[in-house]
């Protein structure tokens, strides 16, 4: 379930007392108080999110829905958020909010009765509450297209901004700080082609072109995103190089071209994450063992 660490992650210790029997699928750490987190866990045709206000010592079941939830985050003013991947005859798709009370809200994007929207990432802007993105891809009656999704009134309404090809799926999503809220960058797997599927924007997430320029031509799967802390024109994306290696690429143009690191592991990766500190990167690698 999760693991903890007091030093800088360079060791961990089991942190869950009353979850280590769950399936999670996501955690993250309240900016605005590092002691509070959530994370999201998935059954069969169930699950829900657990959050702890002492860093992870205890945890509490949230009243959300009883749901599948793929990945829960807290935006940068604090609110807590959590995307549901049905079934939708427990409850709607899509993202909800906990509100104040404790009680949560369906915030959407509802394309019908059924389960419609899978979705996978989020992302708030810093400078602007109302402005929310999210990827993934359409299912079942939908089709099976990825999928970006923005809404600039706090989910009020949603406008599905970018549609890729069928079993491509948006897994990442990126925004560039400098107060601007202009240039996004989104990753995308494709198992079709396993070809390399990042996505651009210079207009607020309105509209989206490929930027792949310096990534491999041939092979490039599961690639995630992650966002220097200090330089605000500054990507880390790692992806799978064949099945069983993995690299790590930089861009310094937010996301308009990409270098390798040189970086390779065997194994998965599966996400990476920017420290504060802009020395440092951590990579989740999965590895096969034959």
């Amino acid at each position: 379930a999760v693991f903890r660490s007091s030093d800088g992650g360079d060791t961990f210790a089991s942190s869950s007392r009353g979850i280590s029997s769950l399936n999670l699928f996501s955690i993250h750490a309240n900016p605005l108080d590092p002691d509070e987190l959530a994370v999201a866990f998935q059954g069969a045709n169930n699950g829900g999110v657990y959050s702890s206000a002492d860093g992870g010592v205890t945890w509490l079941l949230e009243s959300a829905p009883p749901t599948r939830y793929s990945a829960v985050r807290f935006s940068p003013d604090g609110t807590l958020y959590a995307m549901s991947s049905g079934p939708s005859s427990v409850a709607p798709e899509g993202l909800y909010r906990r509100e104040n009370n404790g009680s949560w809200t369906s915030l959407g994007p509802n394309q019908g009765p059924l389960f419609e929207s899978d979705l996978a990432t989020m992302r708030f802007s810093i400078n602007d509450p109302a402005l929310i993105l999210l990827g993934g891809s359409d299912f079942g009656v939908a089709g099976f297209e990825g999928t970006i999704w923005r809404t600039a009134n706090a989910g009020q309404t949603w406008t599905k901004v970018h549609k890729l090809g069928d079993s491509q799926k948006v897994i990442d999503i990126e925004i560039v700080e400098n107060g601007l809220d202009q240039i996004m960058v989104a990753s995308c797997d494709d198992p079709g082609t396993n070809q390399p599927c990042v996505l651009r924007s210079i207009d607020g997430g309105l509209s989206w072109l490929p930027s792949a320029a310096g990534l491999p031509t041939t092979f490039l799967r599961g690639p995630h995103l992650c966002a220097s802390t200090n330089d605000p024109q500054a990507f880390y994306l790692s992806g799978w190089l064949s099945f069983g290696t993995s690299g790590l690429f930089h861009s310094s143009d937010a996301g308009g071209t990409w270098v390798s690191t040189g970086w390779s592991g065997n194994g998965y990766a599966e996400d990476v994450a920017c420290h504060p500190n802009a020395q440092l990167l951590f990579i989740s690698l999965r590895t096969v063992q034959n």
